[in-house]
């Protein structure tokens, strides 16, 4: 049967319109899926194989899926069910997708297009790396064997996204995090936070390399933009001993040095962590508001203040005595078995008679004097002596680095501070065993009460010629009076603590000496940073978004 040249024609006319129709519906549905190539490896790295279409029949259309990182803190093993620690070896870069090749970690060596969160990521490993190396000796994720206080670590939680739910402002994938999380990252990458509102879009930073700068985006929140330039040194300069040493000498060490805890954390934000042994509270005194505050909350009589406002009349800015409330109040911080001992330091002008070597000397002479006036009395006081026997040994074994200047304090030795911890433990059992008459709290009320005038007092003892401590030729010789002092003021620690129902005043002597010696322990184990800014207390815990993008 002959076929019809025009049906034919007429069919093949057909057909192509049919495939030009099926090509321009395609062409139609195809177009509709946005931010599908925002999500390319160009600008995703490896996280681009999370992307995906999701077809919707109710629209009849595409949408675009993707995976963006959550990063926070949280514990350094164990973690929840999709949560990822950044640990800086090879497993842990593949199982987040930062495996870079080496030659292409230099943000200049990267596409222009790249997420700036993905070189964030790398930098947290880069800084988890050598952290992991002193922690995990044996290789694995475990918590050190310590009071609980375990690091909090770097990780991610991956997060599934919508390109639909983009705002228009947005023209790549953001991953987000948390106003305190990131400020304490970033803090322990070396960055100084040179503005930090989070609330007002306003966090601005850099140090070490690292650069983070934030802007509002309508329709989403503050949105913090990450740059790292490499060939800045990686090392950090340790502080200057406050009592010697070369003035212009700086010890360089690696930065790893911060402790990476839950209650090292808080000093970030000038929050001093209750040591959870004694049961005591956390107190803010990162600003001066902060101090009064915390002063009125410790003593509500008043004394405490009124001393604290002398000092500052006779010094403006000084904080001597009440500084000692680190010491005396806080957590345990360094590390088990290693030399992770550094701190940000929540109050600038002054280091405190706890931190000085002339300090020591002056306690371990009047104590000395004191035992044996005792003896000589028939009455020696056991607690008292056994400071003595242990402020002694640690002289004999270890020598400048317990009471003199160390030439360099980050080659102390692990063994150093194991022996420090081991006393420290034994101050804190023996307080433990007299709770039930001594509050310890109350004592370091005593203290402060008057720990703060003996600044004003030593400066005039020598002014009039009436200090009892021998001639020093620095000009720091208030220190070993101001010592002189907080042993003068053993009738009003006693007093004081006959008020709140210890009427022992053995017991408080005794005490008291227990506090100084415990303050001298935690002050020799841990190293202040002072080049650090201290944030404002309300951010810490903060769960204020933040996106990086």
């Amino acid at each position: 049967m002959a076929i019809d040249p025009t049906a034919l024609v007429a069919l093949i006319i057909s057909i192509v319109a049919l495939v030009i129709a099926v090509f321009q519906l395609l062409a139609q549905i195809v177009g509709t899926i946005e931010g599908y190539r925002h999500c390319q490896e160009s600008v995703l790295g490896k996280w681009s194989k999370h992307r995906k279409r999701d077809w919707s029949w109710t629209q009849f259309r595409y949408g675009t899926l993707f995976k963006t990182p959550e990063i926070t803190l949280g514990p350094c093993h164990n973690q929840p069910k999709g949560v990822l620690g950044l640990y800086g070896n090879d497993q842990s870069r593949k199982e987040t997708y930062c495996d870079i090749a080496a030659d292409k970690k230099n943000t200049e060596e990267q596409s222009t297009e790249l997420v700036c969160w993905v070189p964030l990521l790398n930098a947290l490993h880069d800084g988890a790396a050598p952290m992991a190396g002193v922690l995990f000796k044996d290789g694995h994720q475990r918590e050190p064997q310590g009071k609980g206080q375990g690091p909090s670590w770097p990780c991610i939680r991956l997060r599934q996204r919508s390109w639909d739910l983009m705002p228009p402002d947005v023209v790549r994938p953001f991953a987000t995090t948390t106003a305190s999380d990131i400020a304490i990252l970033a803090c322990r990458m070396g960055v100084k936070w040179k503005d930090f509102r989070p609330t007002d879009g306003i966090m601005e930073g850099e140090g070490e390399g690292h650069i983070f700068s934030s802007t509002r985006v309508r329709g989403l929140g503050t949105v913090l933009s990450y740059a790292r330039l490499f060939g800045s040194d990686d090392k950090e300069a340790s502080p200057r001993d406050p009592e010697g040493g070369d003035p212009g000498q700086e010890i360089v060490c690696p930065k790893l040095r911060f402790v990476w805890t839950p209650a090292a954390d808080k000093l970030w934000f000038g929050i001093v962590p209750g040591n959870p042994d004694l049961k005591l509270p956390d107190y803010r005194i990162g600003t001066t508001e902060e101090i009064f505050a915390a002063l009125w909350k410790i003593d509500p009589e008043g004394k405490a203040v009124e001393s604290f406002e002398n000092m500052q009349k006779f010094q403006a800015g000084y904080l001597h005595g009440f500084c000692d409330i680190v010491p005396m109040v806080a957590a345990w911080l360094r590390q088990p078995e290693t030399n992770l001992n550094w701190y940000p330091r929540p109050l600038k002008n002054a280091f405190g008679l706890t931190w000085t070597f002339a300090a020591h000397h002056t306690f371990i002479r009047k104590l000395k004097k004191y035992n044996c006036d005792r003896e000589q009395r028939g009455k020696v006081e056991t607690r008292a002596k056994w400071v003595e026997q242990q402020y002694n040994q640690l002289q004999g074994v270890w020598g400048k680095d317990w009471d003199s200047i160390s030439q360099n304090p980050d080659a102390r030795k692990p063994e150093f501070y194991d022996a420090l911890e081991d006393v420290y433990n034994k101050t804190t059992e023996y307080f433990q065993s007299i709770k039930d008459t001594l509050n310890y709290m109350d004592l370091v009320t005593a203290h402060l009460r008057e720990a703060p005038r003996s600044y004003p007092d030593a400066e005039r003892a020598i002014q009039d010629n009436r200090a009892e401590e021998p001639t020093c030729s620095d000009s720091k010789r208030w220190r070993g009076q101001a010592m002189v002092y907080y042993w003068e003021y053993i009738p009003d620690y006693r007093s004081y603590m006959g008020r709140k129902g210890c009427g022992d005043e053995d017991l408080v002597d005794a005490a008291w000496i227990m506090l100084i010696f415990r303050a001298f322990l935690w002050m020799r184990a841990h190293i202040p940073k002072e080049d650090v800014t201290i944030l404002p207390s309300l951010y810490h815990g903060s769960r204020l978004p933040i996106y990086i993008s």
